[in-house]
């Protein structure tokens, strides 16, 4: 069992009514054979304006065979239920034309937290020197 996490993002919509789509990819974990491919789940998980946790459930057939089954061309289904822990917050600027000078100017927009442009090449904290013609972060010492 894994943890994943991402770092916030923002997409353009109302939380309420949107989903989470996960694709996993799961082959066997053999110590003897191979490590014959499964297949890929795909999952979509309900989010909503806030924060919670939802569940997602996937299956698949898998006609691989492999070691484990013993049976050339056995199918069988497999699947999985993750959770999503999200937090989800549906905000509207209150200047549209804003939103789209900034993408104009090959800008940022950032509807969260304070609908704002931001420059694509800002420093990151901490950085010694910060190399705009290549937006890279220096460290001279």
């Amino acid at each position: 069992m894994h943890q994943l996490s991402t770092p916030y993002f923002t997409v353009a919509g109302s939380c309420d009514g949107a989903t989470v789509s996960v694709r996993e990819y799961i082959k066997e974990n053999d110590p003897i054979c191979c490590d014959d491919p499964m297949g890929t789940l795909w999952f979509s998980v309900p989010v909503a304006n806030g924060s919670g946790n939802s569940p997602g459930q996937a299956s698949v057939e898998n006609c691989n065979g492999g070691s484990q089954s013993g049976v050339y061309r056995y199918c069988g289904t497999f699947g999985a239920t993750i959770w999503v822990a999200y937090i989800c917050s549906t905000q509207s600027c209150p200047d549209p034309q804003a939103e789209q000078d900034c993408y104009a100017m090959g800008w940022n927009w950032q509807p969260w937290p304070d609908c704002s442009c931001v420059d694509p090449c800002t420093p990151p904290p901490g950085c010694p020197y910060w190399n705009f013609q290549n937006c890279i972060c220096e460290n001279y010492y």
